[in-house]
């Protein structure tokens, strides 16, 4: 939808931010982690907090999970969802058919991966936070949000293309300590007219060599700051992006972290004292 020129009211909405900063923050990628992908396969001691779990068997099948990041593969994938809503997954979750997760056999819990759907090209990056499916010759077991959006709900099986995403899923392990939260409410409008400044706010963090370490990725986009704030009693230390002139151009700017893989920034306002 095109944005209207300045001045306008802006609404930021509680799922926005919710998207943009949750408690797992999947733009963060230290600089150790992100070398040690691109070299390959990562070093075990960096991703100790990943789940990979031991051999297991199910219906006489013996599964054997392991770290594989290079992960793509062609199947068939199904998907489940009222009848699991609300249970534990394999790696203590709750399971959420609302929400873009999946079930894989083997692959490390959590990861993300993209699953393609063969028939109609549609794609979709889905969190790997359970184990299934079982069925004989299932690939993978996608969440009902997930299957809706790859466009195959009624048939319920497709052909699909699974691979693992690397840098987001070592990314997701690196968010697992405390990010600032976010309010539960919707925010009011803030007339961006009477605005000091538009932001983009690319992250939030607990400690600040995992905000300087994102700060430094970011750094040939534009101007990037590293802002700590007391909420709650609690430090934190945003990363982001700007002043920009108007709303307009910070969402251009927005386009282009996300076509670089920095998928989760939003909006941020600052009104005049």
């Amino acid at each position: 939808m095109p944005i209207a020129a300045r001045p306008f009211v802006l609404l930021i909405f509680v799922g926005l931010a919710m998207a943009a900063c949750g408690n797992k923050d999947y733009a963060v990628s230290s600089p150790k982690r992100a070398k040690a992908v691109e070299s390959g396969q990562p070093p075990r001691d960096q991703v100790s907090d990943i789940k990979v779990g031991k051999p297991y068997k199910v219906n006489g099948k013996r599964y054997t999970p392991e770290e594989d990041w290079g992960y793509n593969q062609t199947g068939v994938a199904s998907w489940y969802g009222k009848k699991f809503h609300g249970r534990q997954t394999a790696n203590g979750e709750i399971f959420d058919m609302h929400q873009l997760t999946a079930a894989h056999p083997t692959l490390p819990l959590p990861v993300i991966a993209e699953v393609t759907n063969l028939s109609n090209g549609r794609s979709v990056k889905v969190r790997i936070n359970d184990r299934g499916p079982f069925a004989h010759g299932r690939l993978i077991d996608l969440s009902r949000a997930a299957a809706q959006k790859l466009g195959f709900i009624e048939q319920g099986t497709a052909k699909v293309r699974v691979q693992v995403i690397p840098q987001e899923s070592l990314a997701l392990l690196e968010g697992t300590k405390p990010v600032e939260p976010e309010p539960p409410t919707l925010i009011a409008a803030v007339p961006v007219r009477e605005a000091s400044a538009v932001y983009l706010q690319v992250g939030s963090f607990a400690e600040r060599s995992n905000a300087n370490a994102l700060r430094r990725q970011l750094e040939d986009f534009g101007k990037i700051h590293v802002q700590p704030v007391r909420l709650s009693g609690k430090q934190y230390y945003r990363v982001r992006m700007g002043p920009f002139v108007d709303a307009t151009a910070a969402l251009h700017a927005r386009e282009r972290l996300a076509k670089a893989g920095f998928f989760r920034s939003h909006l941020a306002v600052e009104r005049e004292n």
